[in-house]
């Protein structure tokens, strides 16, 4: 055979083994593997974010220290999850 031709075979043989490889890697036992969701475990925790908060208008790092006093910061509540009604601020 010409030398063409088996370099061209080898190619082939590699080629098919690495595919034969990496498809027997995505599924080795054969079965079409399925994304089951379930929704206890697999849902993201949901913190609800209504209630009354305090705000200040600026930005400052001292803020975010768990002992700052906010006393003094203007209050609003903000409406429950589900709710269409928007508070003014």
């Amino acid at each position: 055979m010409p030398l063409k031709i088996v370099r061209e075979l080898r190619l082939l043989a590699v080629f098919l083994a690495l595919f034969s490889f990496a498809t027997f890697c995505a599924d080795p036992q054969g079965t079409r593997m399925t994304a089951v969701y379930s929704l206890e475990d697999d849902r993201e925790p949901v913190v609800s974010l209504g209630g009354n908060w305090r705000f200040s208008p600026g930005d400052d790092a001292t803020w975010a220290r768990p002992a700052f006093d906010d006393s003094k910061w203007a209050s609003s509540r903000a409406p429950a999850a589900g709710t269409s009604r928007a508070t003014r601020i």
